[in-house]
Parts: C-alpha cells; structure tokens; sequence
C-alpha cells in the first residue's frame, strides 16, 4: 500500500521471464505486484542517492598530494 495518496497510473511493457519474476517475488512476500516495483524503485533512488552523496565527499576532500 502506498505511503502517500497514489494517484498516478504508469503502464509499461516487460518480458514474460520479468514477469513471472515479478509475481513470484509478489507472492512470496504476500504483496501487490505494483508494491513490488515501488519498492524495487525505491531501493533503485536510494542506491542512486548514495552514490552521488559518496561522490560528493570524495570531490569535498578532493585528490591526495603526494610529496
């Protein structure tokens, strides 16, 4: 269930191997398929999230002197 007021509707195309994936991991977790993909997209915004946060640090403290 959505967190917040889901109103938007997304349609897209995926194979039948995704699919079957897809329910199979629905069912086990006892979940919507459309959970499913929120979650996966979630976990895809966070990983991205971290990535240019660690990004960030690196170019803060930026290359090593070597003497």
């Amino acid at each position: 269930m959505c967190a917040k007021i889901c109103n938007i509707v997304i349609t897209f195309k995926i194979d039948e191997d995704m699919y079957e994936q897809l329910n199979a991991y629905a069912i086990r977790h006892k979940i919507t398929k459309a959970e499913a993909i929120r979650l996966a997209l979630n976990k895809l915004f966070e990983e991205e999230s971290k990535n240019e946060e660690n990004l960030q640090i690196k170019v803060e403290k930026g290359p090593k002197l070597r003497r």
